[in-house]
């Protein structure tokens, strides 16, 4: 089970975000340097577990928590 997840220069689409409800004792989110949603305006981030969600040097128009 995956407690924490530190990610750094990737590209991560909207599916990915969505995979996150996979991961129920997730509670740590850190991603630096990324490209995020590529082609999508928004960002959705919808888990009930997550705690601390960090995004550092990230392009991304809008995320929604």
């Amino acid at each position: 089970n995956l407690e924490v997840l530190i990610l750094g220069k990737g590209q991560f689409s909207d599916g990915f975000f969505h995979a996150l409800v996979d991961c129920p004792v997730l509670s740590k989110l850190d991603i630096t340097e990324s490209n995020l949603a590529a082609g999508s305006p928004e960002i959705v981030v919808c888990h009930d577990r997550l705690r601390h969600l960090s995004m550092t040097k990230c392009r991304v128009i809008r995320i929604s928590v």
